[in-house]
C-alpha cells in the first residue's frame, strides 16, 4: 500500500511538470503577489484547486488546519495579510466537518496537540450568540460549522481593523457544501458572511459582489442557519 501511495505522488508530479513550466515559476521566483488570503480546513475532501480557480498558482496563499480557525495559524494568516498584502481573506468551512463535531464532544482523551486546536475551536463557538441541541436538530452540526465561520470573520475583522477600515482587506466567510445542505448542488460555494455582516439582504448590496450578476448572487448567497 506505502509503495502504491509513494508511486502516486510522483507519477502525479511528472504528469504536472510534463508541459515546461518556467514560463511560469519564471516570473515569480523572487516574489510572490498571491490575490486571496484562504484559511480553510484540512479535510482531505476539500481542496482550492477546483474550488477557487483551475490553477492556483500565484493565486491563493492557503492555509489549512482543523476547523479553518485563524487562532491556531496566526502567524501563516498574519504573512498573507500583513506581509504579502492580498486584499481579500477568505475563510472556508463545510458541511461534514468532523473537527466541528468532535469541539462538540468531550475530545479530552486526545493528544494534547488535538486538545488544544478543539479546545481554540470550542471556545470559539462558546462565544457565539447561538446555540443549537444536536440530539434535536438534523443540521445542527452544520448550524455549528456555519457558527464558527461568523466567529471565525470576526476574529479576522478584529485583528486586522485598521485595514478593514481602510477598504484594503475585505474578510469573506464561506461555506463548500458537501452534502446539500443548502440544497444546491455538491461542493457548491455559499457566502455566508462578509466583513463581519451575516444578514444575507445586507450582503447582497455589498460592493464585493457588484461584478456578479444579481441571479447568481440570488443562488451563491445563503446561509443555513
Amino acid at each position: 500500500m506505502i509503495s502504491r501511495i509513494v508511486k502516486e505522488l510522483i507519477t502525479n508530479n511528472q504528469k504536472f511538470i510534463k508541459n515546461d513550466l518556467s514560463h511560469i515559476y519564471n516570473p515569480l521566483l523572487e516574489k510572490q503577489t498571491p490575490k486571496i488570503t484562504l484559511v480553510t480546513c484540512s479535510d482531505s475532501r476539500i481542496a482550492a484547486t477546483g474550488l477557487f480557480a483551475p490553477n492556483t498558482i500565484n493565486h491563493v496563499f492557503s492555509i489549512r488546519n482543523v476547523g479553518n480557525q485563524i487562532r491556531t495559524s496566526e502567524g501563516s494568516v498574519d504573512f498573507g495579510v500583513l506581509k504579502l498584502r492580498t486584499p481579500v481573506l477568505v475563510i472556508l468551512g463545510h458541511t461534514c466537518c468532523s473537527a466541528v463535531r468532535m469541539s462538540l464532544t468531550d475530545f479530552s482523551g486526545d493528544t494534547l496537540g488535538i486538545c488544544r486546536e478543539l479546545s481554540l475551536l470550542k471556545e470559539g463557538l462558546q462565544t457565539m450568540e447561538k446555540r443549537y441541541k444536536t440530539d434535536e436538530d438534523p443540521i445542527a452540526y452544520e448550524r455549528y460549522t456555519e457558527i464558527n465561520i461568523d466567529y471565525q470573520v470576526r476574529y479576522a475583522v478584529q485583528r486586522y481593523r485598521e485595514l478593514v477600515n481602510a477598504g484594503e482587506l475585505t474578510v469573506i466567510g464561506m461555506m463548500v457544501d458537501l452534502n446539500r445542505s443548502f440544497h444546491g448542488a455538491t461542493c457548491e460555494e455559499y457566502i455566508t458572511n462578509i466583513n463581519g455582516t451575516s444578514d444575507i439582504n445586507q450582503i447582497k448590496q455589498m460592493d464585493a459582489l457588484s461584478e456578479i450578476d444579481n441571479s447568481l448572487i440570488e443562488e451563491v448567497v445563503k446561509t443555513i442557519l
